[in-house]
């Protein structure tokens, strides 16, 4: 018999009664209807065995009292096959002791409802003990609960029934679950957007667990998509997924727990999920992700695990597997704050991750992004890892292994930072880390009793320290094609083979060492060196060498070097391997000597080129003695005599023949100033001179290759005394721009100029010219070092210059026409004085002040005529110049070294002068010298005019 407790709102106006039979003898409550569709105000219903249940949309079922075990809707043990629709809008509220809103006992039962709203004060919301019984909670029904007992659940259901719902809401306050799945073959399907919420300590979201009762080995099971569960209570786990459980959150689900030691997920049974979201915030036990013993996690692209203060991701023991696989155009994301992002732990543990980008931040001492111990396996495909200070990004210890393949990138907040390291556990086998592919690495790597292989595919780049110990047969071995290797600080390596790749030593100072068990391959080793303190970064090869290599050297102008250093940059057992400085250049810049790499003994070391010593001969050979063991110590490199000078010292250092050659092509005679001076002219004259050249060819080895061309102006006016002192007082002015030319740059040279003169003229054709002239020189160079790179260089001085010439023209014939002899005497000194310039490659260059003294003792054969107002005169001139000073000192960062202008040299020319209405003087000349130090070729053209 079913008892029907109600009561009627004053709008019923009567109530209907059925009565069939079913089975056995009994009553079964067919429908309560009210005549004109009115809601009804229900309490407490019961129903039995084959019973049919149907509740008006928007019926309200209201249960209070303060006995055990009250609920809203009541199906028995006994009452099995039972039917209850509760249409839509339905409410059930009951508060009362070990309450509960709707309990199905009867086997074979079925439950329709939607939009079903259940509010409970007491133990549970909806409880399925029943067998394969059917739930249908259509959509957008609401369950709440109110916690008053020891244990609640939201929704309970078991023995292989089957519940289905979309847009299901669940919350519960107290601890509990909101959905909790019981028993083999019992079946969730929540549908579309439902939302599980708890409040509440150990209020776990959803519980499910497949125990087997009937032996049936169907997993208990959950199906949801875009479903988002909350927790906000200690222990409180997001999902709690037991063994023999299958769950299945399609796309878009979302888990949040918020108390100490709440994990978003434990799961022993079999997860799957795309996109999924899950973000904890309790203590170092709040897991984001936990697969324990046979429990596979398989999470799909476009997911994320956010844990702040724990572990995001760990597979512990036994067969667990969590599979974390984005894709490459959506990968996911793992964040951790607590003491690791992603591990697997003790044997038969496994985590494969795919494009997925790590990151690990702890500031409560050490966390590692990746983490295997205890024989757990991590594969992983295209990671991206970072961490914080003091983090770890890959560590393996106690017989457990890493392997990454794809593109890894690794990036901790400092090279010194461990990137990649192992550990040594008495007891276990060596770890092992294994990368393959596209290496991004920025941190150490250190095989501390463990095995770390890195094969660095094109394009590569490790940015850290590396070390091995070798302990338990560790090693580290790296393989490097077409890849860069920056090294902050000593580093070990046990097998190194490069490919056209790049280990550049980085550590700010000369002193790091790279030591190599066996070095195979092609590749350039960048060293830093202070050849000046005997320091240097070295590369020491313990065992085989093998391969060409090139070492890198960065040139050091600022260097005081003498050119007497030597300095080892390399230290092989075999010296089997091969090096050189470049493809390009044999040569590197120390201050201002260029340095060779040479072999000695299995070395090789860094010593200034130039011209040696010339070994002394060989004596009596000696009496044979017992050969000794072969000594591989390496000898000093022989010191050159004249160290090769750099680029850039020989510019600097030429300032000195650039200076003294355009001085010299300034100097005048009196034929360049006044033509054909022959005449007594009281009136005051004006002149413009234009000069031109090329000086080259210089002797001395030091500052060879050197030439000059240069082009300049010079203007000025004199006056005679007086109409009878044939004395004539000028002045002048002028500028001259010179062109050098280096062995690998060139320069630039300006002049700028101003003198005074006295020209005394007889009538016996003696005549006597003097001059002082005083110059402000600037010089600048552009040259190419030895490496390629551009150095300039600037500087300026003063010269000060005096000149006498002499010289008497005799006449050949009688005539005022015809051939003349005139011989000529000069004698000019002058004084550059000393100058400084610092080039932009740190090397400076002192030039001393100096002293020239030239004598010139030449001849001018010449041919006069006059006719109608033109008088014209040819000639030929020849001489010799003597340089009787021109000794100069300059210093390469403080290294003395010297030049000399010492020497003589020929000088022949032809020109011609043309006075012309004895007002105009045209003149042109040109001639040419060759001498022991230089060759010059020259010209010069002038007009002077009478006012």
């Amino acid at each position: 018999m079913i008892t029907l407790l109600f009561k009627t709102t004053p709008l019923v106006r009567f109530i209907r009664h059925r009565v069939t039979l079913s089975g056995t003898l009994s009553i079964s409550l067919f429908s309560f209807i009210p005549a004109v569709c009115d809601a009804a105000l229900l309490t407490a219903v019961s129903v039995e065995k084959n019973a049919i249940l149907r509740l008006n949309d928007g019926d309200q079922i209201t249960v209070t009292g303060s006995e055990n075990n009250l609920c809203g809707i009541c199906n028995g043990t006994g009452a099995t096959n039972s039917t209850i629709n509760l249409g839509n809008n339905v409410s059930i509220n009951v508060n009362g002791p070990v309450a509960g809103g709707i309990m199905l006992k009867g086997n074979n039962s079925t439950l329709q409802a939607n939009q079903l709203k259940v509010n409970v004060n007491g133990q549970y919301g909806i409880q399925v003990d029943a067998k394969d019984a059917q739930i249908n909670l259509g959509s957008g029904s609401r369950i709440e609960l109110n916690n008053n007992t020891l244990m609640a659940n939201g929704i309970y259901l078991s023995n292989r029934s089957f519940l289905s719902a979309d847009a299901l809401t669940i919350i519960t306050h107290g601890v509990g679950s909101g959905l909790y799945i019981s028993d083999a073959g019992s079946r969730v399907d929540i549908g579309e957007n439902s939302l599980i919420q708890t409040q509440g300590a150990q209020a776990t979201g959803i519980y499910i667990f497949g125990r087997n009762n009937s032996a049936s080995g169907v997993p208990a099971s959950l199906k949801a998509n875009r479903l988002t569960v909350t927790t906000a209570g200690d222990l409180a786990y997001g999902m709690n997924i037991q063994a023999n459980a299958a769950v299945n959150l399609g796309r878009g689900s979302r888990i949040e727990t918020l108390g100490e030691g709440a994990m978003g997920i434990w799961n022993l049974g079999v997860l799957t999920a795309d996109e999924l979201h899950i973000k904890t915030a309790g203590g170092n036990r709040a897991n984001a992700l936990e697969v324990r013993q046979q429990g596979v996690a398989s999470i799909g692209a476009g997911s994320s695990l956010y844990s702040e203060n724990s572990g995001a991701l760990v597979a512990s023991g036994d067969a667990a597997t969590a599979n974390f696989n984005g894709s490459e155009t959506q990968r996911n994301q793992i964040f951790s704050g607590g003491s690791y992002a992603v591990s697997a732990q003790f044997d038969g543990a496994r985590v494969n991750l795919s494009w997925s980008d790590i990151v690990i931040r702890s500031s409560n001492g050490l966390a590692t992004g990746i983490w295997a111990l205890g024989g757990g396996q991590v594969q992983g495909d295209n990671l991206a890892i970072t961490g914080n200070s003091g983090t770890i990004g890959v560590y393996a210890m106690s017989d457990s292994e890493v392997d990454l393949t794809g593109k890894t990138e690794i990036r901790m907040a400092s090279p010194l930072d461990m990137a990649l390291g192992t550990q040594h556990n008495s007891g276990y086998r060596a770890s092992r880390i294994s990368l393959s592919g596209l290496i991004d690495i920025v941190g150490s790597v250190n095989a501390a009793g463990g095995k770390i292989a890195l094969d660095m595919a094109a394009g590569s780049q490790l940015t850290g320290v590396t070390a091995s110990d070798g302990v338990n047969g560790g090693y580290l071995n790296m393989k490097m094609d077409h890849s860069q290797w920056n090294m902050p600080g000593n580093s070990v390596v046990d097998h190194l083979t490069l490919n056209n790749s790049t280990v550049n030593f980085m550590a700010g100072e000369a002193g790091s060492r790279l030591t190599v068990g066996n070095l195979a391959g092609s590749g350039t080793f960048a060293l830093m060196t202070d050849i000046m303190a005997g320091r240097s970064d070295r590369l020491v090869v313990t065992g085989s060498s093998t391969g060409s290599h090139y070492l890198q050297i960065r040139n050091r102008g600022d260097m005081q070097t003498t050119g007497q250093e030597v300095l080892t940059v390399v230290e092989t057992q075999d010296g089997l391997a091969r090096f050189t400085l470049s493809t390009t250049t044999e040569k590197v810049e120390m201050g201002g000597y260029l340095y060779g790499l040479q072999q000695t003994g299995a070395n090789w070391q860094l010593a200034a080129t130039g011209v040696a010593d010339t070994p002394a001969p060989p004596g009596p050979a000696p009496e044979p003695e017992p050969e000794p063991a072969p000594d591989l110590t390496p000898e000093p490199a022989p010191a050159p005599t004249q160290p090769e000078l750099t680029s850039t010292a020989d510019a600097g250092a030429n300032f000195l023949n650039s200076n003294y050659l355009i001085n010299y092509a300034q100097m005048q005679t009196l034929m360049q100033r006044f033509g054909d001076l022959r005449q007594k002219n009281s009136t005051g004259n004006g002149w413009i001179r234009g000069i031109s050249g090329r000086f080259n060819d210089f002797a001395d080895s030091r500052l060879s290759r050197f030439s000059l061309s240069y082009s300049g102006m010079q203007f000025g006016v004199d006056k005679q005394i007086a109409p009878a002192t044939p004395v004539t007082l000028g002045v002048f002015m002028g500028v001259t721009n010179g062109k050098s030319h280096y062995a690998s740059g060139s320069g630039d040279q300006t002049s700028k100029h101003v003198g005074l003169y006295i020209t005394a003229l007889a009538d016996n054709g003696l005549w006597l010219d003097g001059l002082v002239k005083y110059a402000q020189m600037k010089n600048s160079f552009n040259v190419r070092d030895s490496q390629g790179k551009t150095v300039v260089g600037y500087g300026a001085t003063d010269n000060y210059s005096a000149s006498l010439e002499s010289g008497k023209r005799i006449n050949l014939t009688s005539a005022r026409q015809g051939f003349y002899l005139e011989p000529q005497l000069q004698l000019s000194w002058s004084r550059q004085n000393r100058d400084r310039l610092a080039a932009s490659n740190g090397l400076r260059i002192d030039l001393d002040g100096y002293d020239s003294l030239l004598g010139r003792a030449s001849a001018q054969l010449g041919y006069r005529m006059q006719q109608n107002g033109l008088r014209l005169n040819l000639y030929l001139k020849s001489g010799i110049v003597r340089e009787f000073k021109g000794e100069a000192g300059y210093r390469l960062n403080g290294s003395p070294e010297r030049h000399s202008f010492k020497g003589s040299w020929w000088h022949h020319g032809v020109g011609v002068s043309a006075n012309i209405a004895s007002q105009h003087v045209i003149y042109v000349e040109g001639d040419s010298s060759t001498g022991q130090q230089f060759n010059q070729r020259r010209f010069n053209a002038g007009y002077r005019f009478s006012f």
